[in-house]
């Protein structure tokens, strides 16, 4: 985990010298909570798709996106070896 440098969290808290411990502990409390927010939403996310997954129209829609950009990928490939 990266701390903050002394300079820059008294700088931002404003606070005299012999607090700058409780500021830093803010500081880190402060990313610990901003990294845990963002697991959160990636498995919100996640969780949204494996439910659209679920829908018959959008598994049908994925199926086709994906079969595009293999047959992309394909042309590609045979450019490339003429």
């Amino acid at each position: 985990m990266k701390v903050r440098s002394t300079v820059a969290t008294e700088a931002v808290c404003h606070i005299p010298h012999q607090n700058i411990d409780r500021c830093l502990m803010v500081a880190i409390l402060r990313d610990r909570f901003l990294l845990s927010k963002k697991a959160a939403q990636k498995l919100d996310v996640e969780r949204y798709f494996l439910n659209k997954l679920r829908e018959v129209e959008f598994t049908e829609h994925y199926r086709i996106q994906i079969s595009y950009r293999f047959a992309a990928l394909d042309n590609f490939r045979k450019c490339l070896s003429n």
